[in-house]
């Protein structure tokens, strides 16, 4: 295709996306080429890079999208009913459940695919993604704190709390399949517990 125009790149990029989506889901970040984002796309292999200087930039714009997406689920969650300690322990284990069965998300967790994630993508990126990440509960924490419905917690020290729930769903081996959920339900239990203030303690 010669000379594209702005409506033609656009579908372009947005096939990229969704058929990234599904390549990156099914074999993963290392699984998944090149040639074969753009034989799925049906451009050149060439082409690829007229939109992204490497696939771990466009597997960037697909974790990007899947985490404001998760994000505004969660949102949606909490405000479904009233915040107390068991509400919020029913929310992060949805949120735990959702990340696991999430190839996307679930890739940052892993130390091997972020390390090459992070490799590519530009730093200047890289820090306005982190800042991104503060932000998408952030305003919902900071209203359910001025209401006194969860503990005057830094934001950051919650967002450490809630990330270590989820890196501790990487080690349900070393762990022991039998040991696991009881010991993920209990410490989800002490953090919900921890940061919510209505209700009756879940442990």
């Amino acid at each position: 295709m010669r000379n594209p125009s702005f409506s033609q790149k656009q579908s372009i990029k947005n096939d990229l996306i969704r058929q990234g989506r599904e390549l990156f889901a099914r074999f993963g970040l290392k699984g998944a080429s090149v040639r074969e984002l753009t034989m799925a796309v049906g451009i050149a292999q060439g082409s690829f890079y007229a939109f992204y200087d490497a696939k771990e930039e466009l597997f960037f714009d697909i974790l990007e999208q899947e985490e404001i997406a998760m994000a505004d689920e969660i949102v949606a969650r909490l405000k479904a009913g009233k915040i107390t300690r068991a509400h919020l322990k029913d929310v992060i284990e949805w949120s735990l459940e959702k990340l696991r069965n999430n190839p996307i998300l679930r890739t940052v967790l892993d130390p091997v695919e972020y390390k090459r994630l992070w490799r590519k993508i530009p730093e200047e990126r890289l820090q306005n993604h982190m800042q991104g990440e503060k932000n998408l509960l952030a305003e919902t924490v900071v209203d359910l704190q001025a209401d006194g419905l969860i503990a005057p917690i830094d934001p950051d020290v919650l967002t450490g709390l809630f990330h270590a729930l989820f890196v501790m769903t990487l080690h349900e081996d070393e762990i022991g399949p039998d040991l696991f959920p009881k010991t993920l339900d209990r410490m989800i239990g002490l953090v919900a517990d921890h940061v919510a203030t209505q209700g009756e303690r879940t442990i």
